[in-house]
């Protein structure tokens, strides 16, 4: 069911450059909801993890970053 959403001034005016205008139109004026592997296909999400991975790449990534803001960042 969709939500009666208009698309101004918010995150979907960048869907069009996320997904591309054709595909951002029928989003939006579909309102379906889509899984996860069709957002990453699409370009709208990075990743898509399956739950019983999400903890332990968390995880990961978590101690990733800790470690490397003991690193001054250098442009």
């Amino acid at each position: 069911m969709g939500a009666g959403i208009l698309p101004a001034g918010g995150g979907l005016e960048r869907l069009a450059a996320l997904v591309g205008p054709a595909r951002a139109l029928e989003i939006i004026a579909s309102s379906d909801d889509y899984d996860a592997a069709t957002a990453e296909r699409y370009g709208w999400i990075n990743r898509a993890i399956p739950d019983a991975e999400l903890d332990a790449h968390v995880d990961a990534l978590a101690r990733r970053l800790a470690s490397s803001a003991a690193r001054p960042w250098r442009p």
